[in-house]
């Protein structure tokens, strides 16, 4: 009896999940083929591109400063670090909203309002990464540490060859939470991204909606490919760690 509440529980979730996404595909219409298809994506192009220009910047950087952001609070000796790291625990807990208005004086004072880089700048420096990261080197044991500092390895090979290796489950929880965050962008494009011209896609499929049915799911199916891609890559490493932790093997 308690695996059957359990195993229906799991297949509710499930259900839930994927229903959206089912009905989604059966509500399209293939009557106009690609021609179609084409026409659809060609209303959503620019908006697509708009949204690949601010997440990539924002993933490749944004895990770049994490990396070292929490290197230096999960290994350094500083006493400042641990009222770093609340700090950052508190202001990753707050709304978006509440530094809103915050973010986007600063983005007029450096003179980049209206730009690309006053959506990606909040992006690449991202409290929630940061305390996830750190969190999860210090589950690396030191003795591994220190034997490579022993071999004389520096923090610059320690950290590429040791640390980033054995945190790829952190790494991945948060590519999907960055990627989420920035990919669904709707409240922020709109106040920073003046030019409707470079908003991203997440912020026009409301707009969208009233037009013609087709033209929105087509571009909502495209809209939903890459975080389902970049959710499939990193289950991989999620599935590995939890593999890992079961067995109890470093």
């Amino acid at each position: 009896m308690r695996k059957k509440i359990f195993d229906f529980t799991l297949y509710l979730i499930v259900a839930f999940s994927l229903i959206p996404m089912i009905l989604l595909v059966f509500n399209l219409d293939f009557s106009e083929g690609f021609v179609g298809f084409g026409n659809a994506l060609l209303v959503g192009l620019p908006y697509i591109i708009n949204s690949v220009i601010i997440i990539i910047p924002i993933m490749l950087f944004s895990h770049l400063v994490s990396l070292l952001g929490a290197y230096e609070l999960a290994y350094g000796k500083s006493r400042r670090n641990v009222a770093i790291l609340i700090v950052l625990a508190i202001v990753a807990l707050l709304p978006g909203q509440v530094m809103m208005i915050p973010n986007y004086l600063i983005t007029g004072v450096l003179g980049i309002r209206g730009g690309y880089l006053s959506v990606i700048l909040p992006g690449i420096f991202y409290p929630v990464s940061v305390v996830i990261l750190t969190i999860q080197m210090r589950t690396i044991p030191g003795n591994i540490l220190e034997a490579a500092k022993l071999d004389g390895a520096t923090d610059g090979i320690i950290l590429r060859r040791i640390v980033i290796p054995n945190i790829k489950f952190g790494i991945s929880i948060v590519a999907l939470i960055l990627f989420s965050e920035y990919w669904n962008l709707v409240d922020f494009s709109t106040i920073y991204l003046m030019d409707e011209r470079k908003k991203p896609l997440s912020s026009l499929l409301g707009k969208m909606a009233e037009t013609e049915q087709n033209i929105y799911l087509i571009n909502l199916l495209i809209y939903m490919l890459p975080p389902l891609l970049l959710g499939v890559f990193c289950a991989y490493f999620i599935w590995e760690y939890i593999d890992k932790s079961i067995n109890k093997k470093w």
